[in-house]
């Protein structure tokens, strides 16, 4: 189950108007600390137990994939820009 905070995370965030690059300048700002300390552990663990779901994107967001393996990517790629630093592992 996902939790309220990461919905409105994915709400505000995440739909069709949302930019990952704008997201992570966002993530880097002073309004960024609040979404560091929990975001990057929950969005992994929603990405891994597949708990966001296509329909979900679709009802919620208004966007549509194929399928979850699609989602997920799409989710992993977003995971990766907004929190991989180099050097990590």
């Amino acid at each position: 189950m996902l939790s309220e905070r990461l919905c409105d995370f994915l709400d505000d965030w995440c739909g069709l108007d949302g930019e990952a690059a704008e997201t992570a300048q966002m993530l880097c700002g002073p309004g960024g600390a609040y979404y560091l300390e929990w975001l990057p552990t929950e969005l992994d663990q929603a990405i891994r137990e597949h708990a966001i779901t296509p329909e979900f994107m679709s009802t919620r967001l208004g966007m549509h994939f194929e399928d979850q393996a699609t989602l997920d990517r799409w989710l992993r790629q977003r995971w990766e820009l907004w929190f991989a630093r180099p050097g990590q592992d």
